[in-house]
């Protein structure tokens, strides 16, 4: 089943790169970037869970994640804020420079007002913890993000 993309709560630009970007009736193309690989599997299953979406590459660092997103054109990343070489926080500076910019939704183990301050500097869409309720909270930040998509709501919680 495919999705229907209209728009996008992730600002002017993320409305534009997922219009752009062929037609209303196709999957959300998807980035996972976590230098776990423990993190990036779970992802890798919540999203094949989803109807709509398609991970379309992983990156371990912010560096790989830069040059992903010129080469695969996700309309989504989720991306870590804590990674060798580069963080997302630069990561997704760089990104958010470029035209056609992604959604950018950061996930980090550290949910502090400080840390949601810096990735909204930084131009994240939205900022999710890695806490007990990841995935209801990763749910949450892409409805809002994508309002006409539907979510599965079972297995992982």
């Amino acid at each position: 089943m495919s999705a229907r993309v209209v728009s996008s709560g992730g600002g002017e630009k993320g409305r534009q790169a997922v219009r752009r970007r062929g037609t209303k009736h196709r999957r959300i193309r998807t980035l996972i970037v976590d230098d776990s690989p423990f993190v990036v599997q779970r992802l890798e299953t919540f999203f094949k869970e989803q109807n709509g979406f398609e991970v379309v590459g992983v990156a371990s660092n912010g560096v790989e994640a830069v040059e992903r997103v010129g080469r695969l054109k996700p309309d989504l990343i989720v991306m870590d804020i804590q990674m060798p070489e580069m963080d997302g926080l630069e990561a997704t500076r760089r990104i958010k420079a470029g035209k056609d910019a992604p959604v950018v939704i950061m996930l980090t183990l550290e949910g502090s007002a400080s840390a949601r301050a810096e990735a909204k500097e930084a131009g994240a869409d939205d900022f999710v913890a890695k806490a007990p309720k990841v995935y209801s909270a990763l749910r949450a930040a892409i409805q809002r993000a994508f309002p006409r998509m539907k979510l599965s709501y079972e297995n992982l919680s």
